[in-house]
């Protein structure tokens, strides 16, 4: 809600672009009288709409370098080079700020399939015993965990155990990371 603010104070001519899947995002809306919205997502009436997306290769891909993830957005097809269906919502995100600034949908598809990964953001790793490893503690926040979980979770050519191993949000305060921390449901 303390982000919702932000928009509160959008004057006229600006522009908002923001996640209609997001109920909460929804329940701030109208914006004020004369700010423009472009709204994201796959929910109807979004003005960018992610229609279709899939993961490849059990969700992990064949290799570090392979790991894909196929979305359609409109009519622009592109291939995210890193795991995880979550990756679908922030290119959505980004092609609806592109458009807005007049990039053209196939440039738009060009460049997120050209998406460089951060580090230690949903990484596989392989370790020497052949155990896979999705490290995501790059700055972990609860969405970046619930999406490094849900990434485990839809990992289908697991032959073991599943494990998630969550460390420390200390930047939340110790009084949300508690909270947040037994939040989480299990794998």
């Amino acid at each position: 809600m303390a982000k919702g603010k932000i928009l509160q104070e959008a004057k006229p001519g600006d522009v908002c672009v923001l996640h209609f899947d997001d109920p909460l995002v929804r329940s701030l809306l109208p914006l004020p009288f004369g700010v423009q919205k472009v709204l994201f997502g796959q929910t109807a009436g979004c003005d960018v709409g992610l229609v279709a997306c899939e993961s490849t290769h059990g969700g992990l891909g064949v290799s570090y370098r392979d790991k894909m993830v196929i979305c359609f957005l409109f009519r622009v097809e592109f291939v995210i080079p890193s795991p995880g269906l979550h990756l679908a919502l922030n290119a959505c995100a980004a092609a609806a700020v592109a458009t807005l600034l007049g990039v053209s949908l196939s440039q738009v598809g060009s460049c997120l399939s050209a998406f460089t990964p951060v580090k230690m953001r949903s990484e596989l790793e392989v370790a020497r015993n052949g155990v896979k490893i999705v490290n995501d503690v790059y700055n972990a926040n609860p969405v970046s965990s619930r999406a490094a979980i849900d990434l485990l979770k839809s990992t289908i050519d697991c032959k073991g155990q599943k494990i998630a191993i969550l460390g420390d949000m200390l930047e939340l305060g110790p009084s949300w990371e508690e909270v947040l921390h037994v939040q989480q449901p299990r794998i």
